[in-house]
């Protein structure tokens, strides 16, 4: 005859039971609490994400108002390059027509001069002309004073 005793059976069954329970239940607890660390990690790393993206997008948007301020730079360099250029070139221009102008007038001066000058020499021709015309009228009158005075009667006439 056997006995078969049920009971112990069913009490270990009931045992791995209760084990394998506590292990779902633990296994549950660790599942839930990675779930829970996940979220946390997620969210942190969402917030590194969303940290990064507004650092690059203000990052771009910096560099693209230092961007458009170089452009203007460049643009208002270029305009006042232009501005320059023009300038230069409107006092160079000024300079060739001061200077064209100055070498006529010392042209003008020199013709000038050189007329004076002859002037002059024809002036101190007829100076030196009427200084010797002078010095012969005073020696002829110098003569003429030391003869003596013609003899009344006599008939000479002098004519100067």
């Amino acid at each position: 005859m056997i006995i078969v005793e049920h009971s112990p059976s069913k009490h270990e069954k009931q045992g791995e039971i209760e084990t394998v329970l506590d292990h779902l239940k633990s296994a549950q607890r660790e599942i839930f609490i990675q779930q829970e660390q996940f979220k946390k990690e997620r969210e942190n790393f969402v917030k590194q994400i969303n940290e990064s993206q507004r650092v690059l997008n203000e990052t771009i948007a910096n560099h693209q108002n230092e961007t458009q301020s170089l452009q203007r730079a460049i643009e208002r360099q270029d305009q006042i390059l232009t501005e320059q250029k023009k300038k230069y070139e409107e006092a160079t221009r000024n300079y060739q027509d001061e200077l064209q102008r100055t070498r006529r007038e010392a042209v003008e001066s020199q013709r000038i001069y050189d007329i004076l000058v002859e002037d002059r020499k024809a002036t101190q021709e007829q100076i030196r002309a009427a200084q010797e015309a002078n010095n012969l009228l005073q020696a002829k009158m110098f003569e003429l004073a030391s003869r003596p005075p013609p003899e009344p009667g006599g008939g000479d006439c002098v004519i100067l």
